[in-house]
C-alpha cells in the first residue's frame, strides 16, 4: 500500500474517530431536535447565498490570472473552482483541493508556473484575511480572549499570510534568476529533480510582478469573500436558533476556516464539528446544536457544490460540443 492511500486512510480514520467521540458527548435526541426545529426559510436563504459566494470567489481567482497575464474565459475558471471545491469534499483539508484545481488548470493551460502562482497568490490572500478577521474578533470578543494562544495563533497566521502574499506579489530577485538560470544551463548530466525545481523556480521569478493596484484588489475581493461567507454560516446559525454577536461570529468562522484549509482529516469532517462545538460552548450553545449546525452546514453545502460542478461541467460539454459539433 503507497504512502498516499496509508495517509488518506489515516486521516479517515482520524474524522471518524472525531465523529464518533462528539456523538458520544452530545445528546442525540437534542441533536435531531434541533434539525427538526430549523427555520426553513433562513436555510433557504443561507442556500441561496452559497452560489453568488462561489462566483465571487471564482472572480477573484480569474482577476489574479489576469494579472499575470494569463488569459482564460471566466466560464472555464468557475467550473475548474468547483472542480477544487468538489474534490476537497473527498480529500484532507481545503488546501488538497487547490492542489487538484491548479493541476487540472495548469494541465489544459501548459503555463504551470504561472498557473501555481495564481493559486498561491489566492490562497495566501484569504488566508490573511481570515487571519485578520480572526484577530480582530479575538481582540474584541471577551468570550475568545480567554483561549490561550489564540490572539498569538491569528496574528502569526495574519502577519505570515500577508508577508507570503506580498512576497509573491512582489519579490523578484534578477541575480537569484540569473544563478538559477546558469546551474540549470551548465547541469551537463541528464536533467533530475532538483535541475525540475531550479527549472521551475526559475521561470516563477521570471514572471511579472503584480502591481499595487492588482494586489490591493485582491486582498480586498479576499475580505469581500469571508464577508459573504460569514453572512451566510450566520443565517444558518439563527435558523437553528444560535444567536451570537455578529463579531463573535466573525472570529468563529474564520478560526474554523483556518483549522479547516490545513490536512488534518477528510473534507474537514470531525476536525470542523469540535471547533464548532469548543467555540459555541462559550456562548453557552449545546454541543449537540453546534454539531447539528456543522454537519447541516457541510450536508449542504457538499449537495451545492456538487450541483455546481454537475452544472459547470455540462455547460462546459455543451461549449465544446458547439465548437465542434462534428466531434
Amino acid at each position: 500500500m503507497t504512502n498516499k492511500k496509508l495517509s488518506f486512510l489515516a486521516k479517515l480514520a482520524f474524522s471518524t474517530l472525531v465523529l464518533a467521540l462528539i456523538a458520544r458527548s452530545v445528546d442525540m435526541a437534542e441533536f435531531w431536535a434541533s434539525l427538526g426545529q430549523a427555520r426553513g426559510e433562513l436555510v433557504v436563504l443561507a442556500v441561496c447565498m452559497f452560489f453568488p459566494a462561489q462566483i465571487f470567489g471564482a472572480y477573484r481567482w480569474y482577476q489574479i490570472l489576469q494579472a499575470l497575464d494569463l488569459r482564460s474565459n471566466f466560464g472555464s475558471v468557475v467550473r475548474y473552482t468547483f472542480i477544487g471545491q468538489f474534490s476537497a469534499l473527498f480529500l484532507p483539508g481545503q488546501v488538497s483541493g487547490d492542489v487538484v484545481r491548479a493541476l487540472t488548470f495548469a494541465h489544459q493551460h501548459r503555463q504551470h508556473e504561472r498557473v501555481f502562482l495564481s493559486v498561491l497568490l489566492d490562497k495566501s490572500s484569504f488566508l490573511a484575511t481570515l487571519g485578520f478577521f480572526a484577530l480582530a474578533g479575538t481582540l474584541i470578543a471577551p468570550e475568545l480572549q480567554g483561549i490561550p494562544g489564540l490572539i498569538l495563533a491569528a496574528g502569526t497566521i495574519f502577519g505570515v499570510a500577508l508577508a507570503g502574499f506580498l512576497a509573491l506579489s512582489f519579490y523578484r530577485n534578477r541575480r537569484l534568476l540569473d544563478f538559477l538560470s546558469h546551474r540549470v544551463e551548465g547541469s551537463s548530466r541528464k536533467p533530475g529533480p532538483i535541475e525540475f525545481v531550479l527549472r521551475r523556480a526559475a521561470v516563477a521569478l521570471s514572471l511579472p510582478r503584480l502591481q499595487l493596484a492588482d494586489a490591493l484588489r485582491i486582498l480586498f475581493l479576499a475580505s469581500g469573500l469571508q464577508v459573504l461567507n460569514t453572512i451566510g454560516s450566520l443565517v444558518m446559525a439563527h435558523a437553528l436558533a444560535i444567536n451570537v454577536g455578529v463579531l463573535d461570529w466573525v472570529a468563529i468562522v474564520a478560526v474554523v476556516a483556518i483549522i479547516q484549509i490545513f490536512p488534518l482529516s477528510v473534507g474537514g469532517l470531525g476536525v470542523r464539528e469540535g471547533a464548532f462545538v469548543l467555540l459555541l460552548a462559550l456562548y453557552g450553545v449545546d454541543p449537540a446544536r453546534a454539531t447539528a449546525f456543522s454537519l447541516l452546514t457541510f450536508v449542504l453545502v457538499a449537495f451545492l457544490v456538487t450541483l455546481g460542478w454537475l452544472v459547470a461541467e455540462q455547460v462546459s460539454r455543451g461549449s465544446r460540443e458547439l465548437e465542434n459539433p462534428y466531434g
